[in-house]
Parts: C-alpha cells; sequence; structure tokens
C-alpha cells in the first residue's frame, strides 16, 4: 500500500519482481538448507581401526556437526534476507558488498569462520591424539597413573590456551583492540 502511495506508475512491477525474488530467495535457502541437512546429519562412522586406536573421535567429530549446520543455517537465513531486503528496495546488497565497510565485514566474517573451524580442528586432533594415548588398548598398555594425571591435566590446559587464543585472534579479527 505505502509503495503504491509514494509510486502509482511503477508500484505494479516494482512488487512483482519483488515478490519473485522474494519467493524465489526463500526457496533455494529452504532447499540449499534442505539439502546441508541431508548431507551433514548423516553421521561420520570411522573405520573400525580408527575407532580402536581414538575411541572419542567418533563422537567428538559428530558432535560438531549440528553446531556446523546451525551456522550454516545462519548463513543461509543471512543470506536470503539480504536478497529480499534488496528485492524491496529496503537495502542495496550489492552497493554495500562494493563499499569498504560491506568488503571490510564480509572479509571478516569469512575471516572468524575459518579460525573457529581450524581452531575445532586442532582441538579435536589434540584431543583425540591425548585420547588415544590414554587408551590401555593402544600404544605401550595401559599408561602410569603420572601419564594420566599429566595428560588429562595437559588437555584441559590446551582446551584454556586453545579458547584465549581463538578468543583473542577473533576480536583482533573483528577489530577490536587486544592490545591493552
Amino acid at each position: 500500500a505505502i509503495v503504491t502511495l509514494l509510486r502509482p506508475d511503477t508500484a505494479l512491477p516494482m512488487m512483482l519482481s519483488a515478490t519473485v525474488q522474494t519467493l524465489a530467495a526463500i526457496g533455494v535457502g529452504a532447499f540449499v538448507s534442505l539439502v546441508l541437512t541431508q548431507i551433514i546429519s548423516r553421521q561420520l562412522i570411522l573405520p573400525p581401526e580408527t575407532r580402536e586406536r581414538f575411541p572419542m573421535l567418533e563422537g567428538r567429530i559428530n558432535g560438531f556437526v549440528p553446531k556446523a549446520l546451525r551456522v550454516m543455517r545462519l548463513l543461509i537465513i543471512a543470506a536470503v534476507a539480504m536478497v529480499v531486503s534488496n528485492a524491496g528496495g529496503v537495502f542495496d546488497v550489492a552497493a554495500w558488498l562494493a563499499s569498504d565497510a560491506g568488503t571490510h565485514m564480509l572479509g571478516a566474517l569469512i575471516s572468524v569462520l575459518v579460525i573457529i573451524l581450524l581452531s575445532s580442528v586442532l582441538w579435536i586432533g589434540l584431543a583425540s591424539w591425548i585420547e588415544q594415548r590414554l587408551n590401555p588398548n593402544t600404544g605401550d598398555g595401559e599408561p602410569s597413573a603420572r601419564e594420566r594425571t599429566l595428560l588429562t591435566i595437559f588437555r584441559n590446559a590446551i582446551a584454556v590456551v586453545l579458547i584465549v587464543i581463538t578468543v583473542m585472534i577473533v576480536l583482533a579479527e573483528i577489530g577490536i583492540n587486544i592490545g591493552p
């Protein structure tokens, strides 16, 4: 109604175009989300030898799948919202992406996602290695009490250090001065 009052000559073609673009964006977003859900929702099954050597690796990897799916869905929703707002003439996405602010924000978002992904992969690898060392069925047999204690402390220390470093790098990447 507002568009019709403001621009009576071009209201119908503009609204028709916006409606088609909106429906197409929502349809494509729903389809991509459904395909991702079908692909990612399958549990990763490791070979028996790997499961025996790294008993918690499969569960740890499969534990990250729902989180990754949530992040991907949020990105899809953001992309659909941008296309819908662009179709309605509310926000010019192409001009924003061409601007310095848009380029910086998109670059920072990609950098943050890559940093978090690398941090997660590093955590999975280190924690699985420690679990493998603690597993009496692999390696040199039953670890000593001292080795179990030290490896458990080492795993917790790695978790804390990895979280702190990741948060600091992410804060620096989004533009917050971490020097002070």
